[in-house]
């Protein structure tokens, strides 16, 4: 859901990279259980459905 590497002229964060579409965040949301970012596209099904951090 989130945005391409490829689009960006210099090298990107990793720091900025959504753990679940691997691509930079596009409208990043934090969880508050876990305080790990994802983009919200890619986080809230999972999050309505199962209530719990895909990382955990």
């Amino acid at each position: 859901m989130g945005f391409d590497i490829e689009r960006f002229t210099s090298e990107v964060d990793e720091n900025l990279i959504c753990e679940i579409c691997h691509k930079v965040y596009e409208n990043p949301k934090s969880l508050s259980s876990c305080e790990h970012t994802f983009c919200f596209g890619c986080i809230e099904k999972i999050v309505i459905n199962e209530n719990l951090c895909p990382l955990d």
